[in-house]
């Protein structure tokens, strides 16, 4: 799964802080929810937003 989320100074960080961030969030997320995923900090107006109905979540996991 990947979060994808925005900072307010997504432009102005260097990249190696915009990693950090995204590895405490990643912990953050497993510690709070048993959930592992992958956490992409992006430019602010990059994500898409809601239209008010929930999309679907696709699971591609391969079956075992």
């Amino acid at each position: 799964m990947v979060v994808e989320t925005r900072t307010n100074s997504a432009g102005r960080l260097p990249a190696v802080e915009l990693a950090e961030l995204e590895r405490q969030a990643e912990r953050l997320i497993k510690a709070y929810i048993g959930v592992t995923t992958r956490v992409r900090v992006v430019e602010p107006g990059t994500i898409e937003r809601s239209q008010g109905k929930a999309k679907r979540i696709l699971d591609l996991r391969p079956k075992t």
